[in-house]
């Protein structure tokens, strides 16, 4: 059985949801800045991607600096 998991490409993954979870918040404030301004939902979408940044370097980081287990 072959697995195509390694660092490289788990390490690509990770950097493709950072980007296109900024992509993603981006385009939500740039539309609801132009149609009904923000709202408390709005707000607390910025908190939640920071969290989902912090999640994600520690588990790159996991994989960059400790890639024995592959």
């Amino acid at each position: 059985m072959a697995f195509y998991v390694n660092p490289a490409s788990v390490l690509a993954v990770g950097i493709l949801f950072i980007i296109l979870s900024i992509s993603a918040v981006g385009a939500r404030f740039a539309i609801r800045y132009k149609k009904t301004g923000f709202g408390i939902d709005d707000y607390l979408c910025l908190p939640a991607m920071v969290s989902i940044f912090d999640v994600d370097d520690y588990e790159l980081e996991l994989i960059v600096v400790d890639s024995r287990h592959w």
